[in-house]
């Protein structure tokens, strides 16, 4: 979910019905079947809208504060098969991954189609530019050869065309961290995430990093979240300071849900 300037409204995007499926087994799979729906609402209702855009999931989302448009990138393919074949799928050389860019202008969606652009992925960060103009995508998890891979790459959408933007450093690979655009000091702030350790396991981190739109920099902070990801994350402009609600923590999407309330004020030497 995120605002959209040109309609004067906040845009929720699809999503993802899931439960366990395979009976008696002693590890079941899930079911996960999306939402196919844009809704809208003014600050009182919630209004369905008919919408071009497919039955994806797990996009990201994020608005371009320059030019009003809502921009979604990625996600996975609409099927209703289990979480494992959606992530791989029998073919290797097929992957359910996007690397589809959508536009939101206020009233529908219409794809945008350019040669160069990040790869496919679903569960990665996105947010408005750190200078206004476009949004800024970092990680996520792509797929390479057929197998699942954490990604740390990071990209700037102008409105119309991707352009890749090297660090010197930045935050490891990692999928479902939380990114917010504070523009008080003019920078992306991104928190925690997952990350693979191996084949067999995966790690949940509570690192803060920022974005001056050329390079990442770690901040170290006197305290913060315990390790998490997949939580809310925003800037409250009435109050100056980044707000993190929730999230999850240990395997899975729910396997400790937490509901916590934080808040991050950051500030940079210019």
């Amino acid at each position: 979910m995120t605002w959209s300037p040109l309609g004067s409204h906040l845009v929720l995007l699809n999503g993802v019905a899931s439960q366990p499926v395979g009976g008696g087994s002693s590890r079941p799979g899930t079911s996960m079947d999306n939402l196919h729906d844009t809704w809208v609402f003014d600050g009182q209702n919630w209004v369905s809208q008919r919408s071009k855009y497919p039955d994806y999931s797990q996009q990201a989302l994020a608005t371009d504060l320059a030019s009003g448009l809502v921009v979604a990138f990625g996600g996975l393919r609409a099927h209703p098969r289990t979480l494992i074949g959606l992530l791989f799928p029998k073919n290797p050389g097929q992957s359910s991954l996007l690397d589809e860019t959508w536009v939101y202008d206020g009233n529908d969606w219409k794809q945008i189609s350019m040669d160069a652009r990040p790869p496919g992925r679903n569960f990665a960060g996105m947010t408005s530019h750190t200078d206004g103009r476009g949004v800024v995508l970092f990680g996520g998890q792509g797929n390479t050869r057929g197998a699942a891979d954490n990604l740390h790459d990071t990209w700037v959408f102008d409105g119309q065309n991707w352009e890749e933007i090297p660090s010197l450093s930045s935050p490891g690979p990692r999928l479902g961290m939380m990114v917010a655009h504070d523009p008080i000091i003019g920078r992306t702030v991104l928190f925690g995430g997952r990350r693979r350790v191996n084949q067999d396991s995966q790690e949940d981190l509570n690192d803060t990093w920022v974005f001056d739109g050329q390079n990442w920099e770690q901040v170290r902070t006197p305290t913060a979240p315990s390790p998490r990801a997949w939580a809310a994350m925003t800037f409250d402009a009435m109050n100056g300071q980044i707000v993190l609600f929730g999230g999850t923590r240990g395997p899975g999407f729910s396997a400790d849900p937490l509901d916590e309330t934080w808040i991050l004020v950051i500030e940079v030497d210019d």
